[in-house]
């Protein structure tokens, strides 16, 4: 396939389904009418069937046609596309490996409903006696089981509102759970910092004035969690998680929503997301830590990003960034 912004005329890819393997009986134009006139199609339509020794089943063609600055589906798509139709293949454990296959994406959110679900019925164990004894670890407990809890929400809603609204460039990464080894790190060192202090120094992880800052950073967490779900929703299709330096034929500025508020408020969001979970969990390294290192890469990032929407939008991006402020500090 060509490359990302060239247009090589339509691009046809064939799909045959060999003996032994079950296909997709292929729509047929009374299905394309029932869609375009909005209702839903029959089970009739749908229907699986396993080919037969003598029987060669071929799949309707999908036609993908790469126009100039449009985004090309990921080579994986194509990849899997091949392997269903590999009776060995479509037997194999691909759809577990490839960052696009089902399996993989339903593994890890069935991983983080898990930690959700466990982690919240550990919190309603335990919130009578965060509130009603002086015991510290009721309170460390349940600001352990929010703070888990608010990761679950964030890496869910990356995959689930990419997965809505720009579906060829999804896949199991959109969870963003290796979006960096940096990432990684320090959410593993916010994990090491809390259980030490924790254990150390239990009354003064629980202290009041802890407890005022862990509901700061409740609130702080689910303005941040607003703002950077509702800039994705926004955006819709013109939302990436890399920077584009080519401007496809659909790009639209967005001003309207969040932007209206802030003119990134994904990041707005993610910064102060970041910083509310270190409040939240009261975690005195990880909270200079995080802001810190939030901080200065938005301050490399978002200059790279708005000289490319100027180069987009030479008129309309000046006079929005005008008006409209980032909201992280000195920034």
């Amino acid at each position: 396939l060509p490359g990302r912004g060239e247009r090589q005329g339509p691009l046809t890819h064939s799909v045959t389904a060999l003996p032994g393997q079950a296909a997709l009986v292929p729509r047929t134009p009374a299905y394309a009418a029932r869609r375009a006139g909005g209702r839903t199609a029959s089970s009739e339509t749908r229907r699986m069937h396993e080919v037969g020794d003598n029987e060669l089943l071929q799949l309707e063609h999908v036609e993908v046609k790469i126009m100039r600055g449009s985004v090309r589906p990921r080579d994986e798509y194509f990849d899997m596309l091949d392997a269903l139709c590999d009776p060995v293949e479509a037997r194999s454990r691909l759809q577990f490996t490839s960052p696009v296959g089902l399996g993989r994406a339903a593994v890890t959110g069935a991983g983080l409903a898990a930690a959700f679900t466990s982690h919240f019925f550990w919190a309603a164990c335990h919130i009578g006696a965060a509130f009603t004894t002086a015991e510290p670890w009721p309170v460390l407990v349940l600001v352990w089981s929010v703070y888990v809890m608010c990761l679950c929400v964030y890496h869910s809603s990356e995959f689930l509102v990419t997965m809505r609204y720009n579906a060829p460039i999804a896949s199991c990464e959109s969870f963003l759970l290796d979006q960096s080894r940096q990432y990684q790190l320090a959410m593993a060192f916010s994990w090491v910092e809390f259980w030490v202090e924790a254990l150390l120094f239990p009354h003064w992880k629980a202290a009041g004035w802890c407890r005022v800052l862990m509901v700061a950073g409740i609130i702080l967490t689910q303005i941040g969690q607003f703002f950077r779900t509702g800039a994705m929703m926004s955006a819709k299709a013109n939302f990436t998680h890399i920077i584009q330096f080519k401007k496809a034929k659909a790009h639209r500025l967005v001003t309207t929503g969040l932007y209206r508020i802030v003119r990134h408020p994904s990041y707005f969001g993610w910064f102060w997301w970041s910083v509310g979970t270190q409040l939240l969990v009261a975690n005195p390294i990880c909270l200079v830590g995080f802001t810190l290192a939030a901080w200065k890469f938005f301050h490399v990032r978002i200059p790279i990003e708005e000289r490319a929407l100027t180069e987009f939008f030479p008129t309309e991006y000046p006079a929005y960034k005008a008006r409209t402020t980032i909201g992280i500090p000195f920034l």
